[in-house]
This record gives structure tokens, sequence and C-alpha cells, in this order.
């Protein structure tokens, strides 16, 4: 704050900016309007640590050259000798910004960023000189707000009309005796050139003066899309092909603009073929999918080309299909005929079969057309039927031979999946299928068995780690279903080292250890039998306090919202899960197992002997015949183990399931470079990680 209980002697005085007030104030009493007494016992209190008592409170302004800001609560201290300007009050009361740095300082308006004043730094303060300003009104007439027009001569009312924004010649001359403002009697330019180009709309086309008598011989196309809806089968583009002469319309579909080229040979091929008649003219709207260099080639080498200029045209997008079907009957200012459906040509001509695909409008139109009445309630009150219904041959064409056209079936669409035979990647999606509700309900009721969390509140200050439903079908070495499988998994991402865990290590089996398993039971004809430990993860006993969120779709209705899982059996997804199940099978070796002393070996459950059963709950899966991929076959004393399904699950992984077999793949002896060829543009799906795991069986692919 800056005040300065000295005289000044300079004769100019100034408004100071400081951003320390809270308050504008001023020495001099006349520059304030409405002053009343201060009431009040607050002082004015200086750097100095001095307090200066406030006399009156009032209003006054800040008059520059450019505009007048208004100075709101300005306090009449009689013993201050500067005028402090508040910034804060300053910028609060006039919308502004007040910038400054260390040469000089700006007011800028908020609305329009535009600059209402500039000053220099003078001393290292901001001042603002006083501006000659006009006379204050009196106390009455400041309430008033009030407009003053100053006129030198009466203008004419062309130039109010300019100023007015172009009225009409009854709206000016009407504001003009309202605001009684004397006027010339001149009237209105009768031509005001801004007007006619603002305000005139521009004239309906002309209809085509030759149209053509023949159908099929002209045809107008235009595409229209992204359509906001996106079909089932990813379709946001249709393309249309109107005939002139007769209105028919075919609409096909598309994923991208790129088919229009492919989709119209087709097209053509098929009128060709189909009716016998060469396609004369092509007109479309000029667009950049008809402007391409072999579109271009194929029209120049069969049909004429004309292109016009596309005008919008703005309709609802209704089902496409729906539209074609209602537009068909709609008379046609264009034919004679009540409808396209019922065109009679000069020639008899035998029936052209319905489009196979459904058809709309045209979101665009060629300049050299016109709008088709679309009424939804237009009935004609006599209409000569020229087919009996239902009809039988909607558009008689002559072709060369019936033989062979045919309609196509129409199949209707099934609304139904079976939701038991795909995975499900959401809840919602897997609550509508009773397969993978009695999986969840399953899977639920072993955690609750297992005593795997309580409810507490959370503590404060305590990670909060999510989970999810994680879906899976567990198939047979035949690809048949065996059972659903829902896992209650939580988000081990979200966990805190140091927090939540610890250690994570776990042992993992060796493909040597399984082979010498299976060697071993080969060689003495031992029969291998497949034990699952059910759920063996939530047998494990965590050491850190972990809290969970309750499961989606299985909260506790008896406990409110704010109360989560606390954790006291590990679950999937868990940075310490494997860890915590392998040493919860580790201090079960003591009642007569060894550990393996070659190497690591997996304490994966169905290796484990039928005494675990009294310890873990465990399923019996029978003879050992499929086992983490791999396929075991017995044949007499013979053991054969294969990999059939995870080679075709790999393949079909990578889209190659079609691909035919080569005895090389690459050439022998061919050096290979870093930086040869160029990028794939999938290039996980030529890793060769996952082949790792086929050299199980197929050990001669690994060098």
């Amino acid at each position: 704050m800056h005040a300065n209980c000295s005289p000044s002697s300079s004769a100019e005085q100034f408004w100071v900016a400081d951003t320390g007030a809270t308050a504008h104030m001023t020495s001099d009493l006349s520059q304030l309007s409405l002053a009343t007494p201060f009431l009040g016992n607050e002082t004015i209190t200086t750097a100095g640590g001095t307090g200066l008592s406030i006399s009156s409170v009032g209003s006054s302004s800040l008059n520059t050259p450019q505009c007048s800001f208004q100075l709101s609560k300005v306090l009449h201290v009689p013993k201050i000798s500067q005028h402090l300007l508040s910034v804060h009050r300053l910028c609060k009361d006039n919308n502004c910004r007040f910038i400054c740095d260390a040469f000089g300082f700006w007011i800028q308006d908020k609305l329009t960023g535009s600059i209402l004043l500039k000053g220099l730094c003078r001393a290292g303060l901001y001042s603002i000189p006083f501006f000659p300003s006009q006379p204050h009104p009196t106390p009455a007439a400041s309430l008033i707000k009030q407009h003053f027009c100053f006129l030198g001569h009466p203008v004419n009312t062309s130039l109010w009309h300019k100023r007015f924004g172009h009225p009409s010649n009854i709206i000016t001359t009407a504001l003009l005796h309202h605001s009684q403002v004397p006027f010339s009697s001149d009237k209105v330019q009768s031509v005001c050139h801004h007007c006619l180009e603002g305000k005139l709309a521009k004239l309906p086309f002309h209809y085509p003066t030759v149209k053509s008598v023949k159908p099929l011989e002209v045809i107008h196309s235009d595409v229209w899309g992204p359509s906001p809806t996106i079909s089932v089968e990813g379709f946001k583009y249709y393309v249309s092909f109107v005939d002139e002469c007769t209105r028919f319309t075919w609409l096909f579909p598309m994923i991208n603009k790129a088919e229009v080229y492919s989709i119209f040979v087709h097209f053509h091929a098929y009128l060709v073929t189909q009716f016998s008649i060469s396609l004369k003219v092509f007109q479309s709207d000029g667009d950049g999918e008809y402007l391409s260099h072999k579109f271009q080639h194929y029209l120049l080498a069969r049909v004429s080309i004309s292109s016009s200029q596309s005008l919008p045209f703005s309709f609802p997008p209704p089902s496409i299909s729906f539209t074609n079907t209602v537009l068909s009957p709609i008379p046609s200012l264009s034919i004679s005929s009540p409808s396209p459906s019922t065109y009679e040509a000069n020639e008899p001509l035998t029936a052209l079969p319905p489009s196979s695909l459904p058809a709309s409008p045209s979101a665009t139109q060629s300049a050299t057309q016109s709008p088709l009445p679309v009424d939804p309630d237009f009935q004609p009150e006599s209409l000569r039927v020229v087919l009996p219904l239902p009809p039988v041959n909607l558009h008689p064409m002559t072709t060369r031979s019936k033989n062979g056209i045919s309609k196509r079936k129409a199949f209707s669409a099934s609304t139904s999946i079976d939701l038991s035979t795909i995975e499900p990647s959401s809840f919602k999606a897997a609550s509508q299928s009773p397969e993978w509700q009695s999986a969840m309900r399953e899977e639920i009721e072993a955690l609750h068995a297992q005593g795997t969390w309580d409810l507490v509140p959370l503590p404060a200050h305590k990670n909060l780690v999510g989970c999810k439903w994680v879906y899976r079908i567990k198939k047979n070495a035949d690809g048949s279903i065996a059972r659903h499988k829902a896992h209650l998994v939580a988000k081990g991402f979200s966990q805190e080292e140091g927090i939540d865990y610890y250690e994570t290590f776990s042992p993992v089996v060796k493909p040597t250890t399984v082979r010498l398993v299976l060697a071993i039971a080969a060689q003495f004809q031992w029969s291998l039998r497949q034990l699952d430990v059910k759920n063996a993860f939530l047998h494990g006993v965590l050491q850190e306090k972990v809290y969970m969120t309750q499961p989606q779709g299985f909260e506790n209705k008896h406990y409110s919202s704010d109360f989560v899982c606390r954790l006291k059996k590990s679950l999937y997804g868990l940075k310490q899960a494997p860890r915590a199940w392998n040493e919860r099978f580790t201090s079960f070796l003591p009642i007569g197992f060894s550990s393996f002393k070659c190497g690591s070996i997996s304490l994966y459950s169905p290796f484990v002997a039928c005494a675990l059963t009294q310890e873990f709950d465990m399923k019996d899966l029978g003879q050992l015949t499929y086992f983490l991929g791999l396929q075991i076959s017995y044949q007499s004393a013979e053991l054969f183990v294969s990999q059939t399904k995870y080679i075709k699950e790999l393949l079909a992984k990578v889209d190659l399931q079609d691909s035919k077999p080569c005895p090389t793949s690459c050439l022998p002896y061919h050096r290979l470079l870093k930086d040869d060829g160029k990028p794939y543009s999938h290039p996980e799906q030529y890793r060769v990680g996952a082949l790792q795991y086929l050299t199980f069986t197929r050990p001669d692919i690994e060098s």
C-alpha cells in the first residue's frame, strides 16, 4: 500500500494504482459524487503504522481519452497526500484486467481484449493523470440513465436505413418518428444493393431442357455419408444410382468412399448383362470419389460423363430401406407416371427385378434437379392401377432371356446370440447368460468358503485395490466346452510396492521337468491321473494388509457402500498371489513329499498325490488327456504327446489357418539384415515368442 502523509508539492494530480489497497482513497472531496459521511470506526493504516481517519465515502469516475472507469466506494481521507486507486476494486467494478511490468502498465477489457488505457512507470509507481472531465450531474439526475443525440443538420432516411442495419422502409420511418429525430423527407433508395445481396434468395433451378425418354440411359449418382449411425456390418457411406427416366433408385452400402469405383463397375455390368442396355450418360456431383484416374478412364471408355455442382439437401436420415420403400410410390414431377414403380414406357418392357439392397434418397442433389415433393399425407383422389397388387413386375423391361433371373432370397437377421459360447468382456454382458451367472455364484461361494476377506471400513490413507470379473471357457482337447469359469481378479496394477506387497517371486515349471515326468511314466507304464485344486490361489495366506473393493453384482446389502474387503487370502491378480500359493503348498510338503533337487518344479495342482484331497478342495479329472495345451493319448504301452489344438489356436490368432503348408519356409543360407525390407503394419503377428512353447513337441523348429 502506498500512502504518503507529507504534503505534495506537485501541481499535477495523479491516481496511483495500488494492489494493496482495498478501496479507492482521495484527499479531494470534490472528486466524489453522492458523498455521505462515514459512520464507521475504521481507519487507514499506513506503512509507518499511523492511522488516518475517514471522513466521507462516495463514488467517482476515472476519465480517460478512450473511456470512463467507474469508481465505487471511494474513501475521502483528508490527510492522505496521494490519490490511491485500488486495483482490485477497479477490475471488479469495470470487468477489466490490470497488467503491469517493470516499464509500464495497461488496462485490458476482459470481454473484447482491447486495450483501454496505457501508462508508464514513474519513480516506481503506476500513476494515471487526472484527465479533463464533464461536470458531475446532480444527485437526482445521476440516478437516471439518459441518452442524447446531437445533430448538426437533418440526416436523410437512406443513411438511417444503413445505420439501423437495413430494415424496411416502414420500420426505418417508424423508428425515426418514435425517437423524435429530425430527418429529411426523402425516401429510402429504391434499390439497396446490400439488401439485394443479403436478403434475396436464389432463383429455383431450371428443369433440364432435354430429358431421357428411355430407362437406364442417363444415371445420376451421389454419395451420402458418413452416417451418424453405423450399421452392424460397419457401413457408414451409401452410394445411390438414380435412373433419370423412371426415377428408380439403387443404393449400395459402403464402409468407405473408396468402394465407389468397384460398386459402379459391378452396377454397370449388371445393367449390361441383365437388360442389354448401354449406359449413355453418367451424371455425378463431381466429388472426389468420381474424379479418380481409374474411374475417369473407365467412364471415358464406356459412357459419357456429366458433372454438376451438388447442393446441400438436409433431410432427416431415417431407416434407409424404409425410406426407399416409401419414396417408390410417391409421384415425381419429372415423369408422367404417378410413380417410378408404375412407369409406362412407349415400348413394352419386361420386368426389372427390385434392388437386392435397401435404398435411400440421396443426401445431395444435382444442380439440374429439383427436390422431390416428399409429403407423407399425399393421397391422390384417383390413381389408375397399372399393375395388380401385390405387384409381380414393378418395372417391365425387355431382356435377352428370363432364364437365371430371379429375386434374391430375403433372410431375416437373428436378433440374439448364444452368450454361453463366447467369453464376455463385461459384467453387464455376462449377467444376461444363465451359465455365466452360475459361474459367478460358484466363484463367490468358493471365496466365502475359503474366508478370503472381511468387510471393514477403509482406513484413512490406505490404498484401495479394484477388482473385475474375468470370464474363460474351459475347453476339452477336441474343442468342446468343458465348463464356464468366472474369476474374480484383483487389479494388481494399482498395488503399491512396500505397502500392498513386498516379494513376488515364485518358481515355474520347466519343459524338461514335464518331459521327464511323462518319460518316467511311459518307461514304467505308470498311469497318469489328473487332479485339479479348485481355486488354488485362494489357499495362499496374505502377510500384507490389502484392501479391495466389493465385487460387482455381489455387494453386501447389510453394509454401507463405505465398507471394503480386507483380504486374508490371496486372490487372482495380486502380484504376490503365486508366491502365497507356493508358500502354502511348501508348508504342506512335510507330510512325506520332498523337493525336486534338479531344478524348479511347478506346484501345479494336477501333479499332486491323492493325499492332498484331505488338505485342499480337489477335483478328479480322470486319466491325463489334456494338460497345459498338451494333448496326451495312449496306445498299448506307448504315450503320445501333441499340440494340435494349440497350433490351430496359434494360426487362428495370426489369421493363417487357411494358409498352404510349404516344406521350406525360406531360402537356406539366406542372410537377413536388420534394415532390409519394409516394416510390417502388425509386427506382433510375426514374433516367434508364441512358437517357443510349440517346441515342447516340435524340437525341430527350435533351431
